[in-house]
């Protein structure tokens, strides 16, 4: 395996055709089916599909391009350090909102240090912004909103939950939320929704009526479900390596989507006597994200909830 080998593999995922890839490779077109060949050979994996229409990423190829994308990224941050010309000189950054201080500080630091030990970089950013959490390696779902959260926080918060508002309303919500921040440490998911008016079962087109699962040590998982979808009752059963994905299983025997779950996060979180289960998740249907959201005293069901709240999402 070699890197101008995974280079190939990338550039024909993103292309979707070989002679597009290879004319944008400036190699020949049996050339590239060669070099992917004798990738898949060596590392004995399908990583694409081929049929009459052309060729599409298989799903071990969508795992081994994840992998991929990230040594070329690694490579090229190597070659960037080393072979662009600053013999490996450490690295000092800053990051602040726009202000003029912070930046005649910075040319000043700059000043008495100079640039032959450190490369230098400021990133600057306006003051009604929030720094993006994936900027800084952070989930979306870890950040907490309390008192001291702005008005930013609070409508990023809100669009990762699904709701959009008006700056008028978000106005008005941003007045409650300052109100109930008053009286409780931490505001919720839950508590952020109620406020927008946002009931996540109350309009939802598929509700959960029942989630019964079966599950021990030695033997396989078995989960049946029922699902209200617009007034109409569907049942199913299916088993699974664990309770939740015998669930998830079933569930999606009743929706068949083709949805590909990103992100699958629990947190447990106590509420007086009752042990609760948070769970968030992310969901990729036809090239959207969609974050969803369930909390209960069984984690099963609170996953089952997180999947049916993507899913009630969808951009149908």
């Amino acid at each position: 395996m070699t890197l101008q080998q995974l280079r190939y593999i990338v550039m024909v995922a993103e292309t979707g055709t070989i002679t597009e890839a290879a004319g944008k490779l400036y190699i020949s077109q049996p050339s590239l089916t060669n070099a992917i060949h004798e990738l898949e050979k060596e590392m004995n994996i399908t990583i694409f599909n081929r049929t009459n229409k052309g060729i599409s990423v298989s799903k071990e190829g969508e795992d081994f391009l994840s992998y991929a994308r990230q040594i070329l990224e690694q490579a090229a941050i190597l070659e960037d350090r080393y072979k662009g010309g600053n013999g490996g000189r450490k690295q000092y950054c800053v990051s602040t909102q726009h202000y003029s201080f912070a930046v005649n500080a910075f040319v000043d630091l700059i000043k008495q240090f100079g640039q032959d030990e450190y490369d230098f970089s400021l990133r600057e950013t306006q003051t009604y912004e929030i720094i993006d959490p994936h900027d800084v390696g952070i989930d979306d779902n870890s950040i907490v909103l309390t008192a001291r959260s702005g008005r930013a926080a609070l409508k990023n918060r809100l669009q990762v939950l699904g709701v959009s508002l008006d700056q008028q309303k978000l106005d008005k919500i941003y007045e409650d939320f300052l109100k109930l921040a008053d009286k409780k440490k931490d505001i919720n998911d839950d508590d952020i929704l109620v406020l927008a008016g946002a009931n996540r079962t109350q309009n939802h087109r598929i509700k959960l009526e029942y989630l019964q699962v079966t599950s021990g040590v030695g033997v396989r998982s078995v989960a049946s479900l029922g699902l209200n979808i617009s007034g109409e009752k569907f049942e199913a059963a299916a088993s699974g390596n664990g309770p939740v994905d015998a669930a998830i299983k079933a569930l999606k025997k009743i929706i068949d989507r083709h949805m590909t779950l990103k992100e699958f996060t629990i947190q447990a979180i106590s509420k007086g006597s009752d042990d609760m289960g948070k769970v968030h998740m992310q969901v990729e249907y036809d090239n959207h994200i969609y974050y969803g959201f369930g909390a209960n005293t069984d984690i099963i069901a609170a996953s089952v909830e997180a999947y049916i709240d993507c899913i009630n999402k969808f951009k149908m």
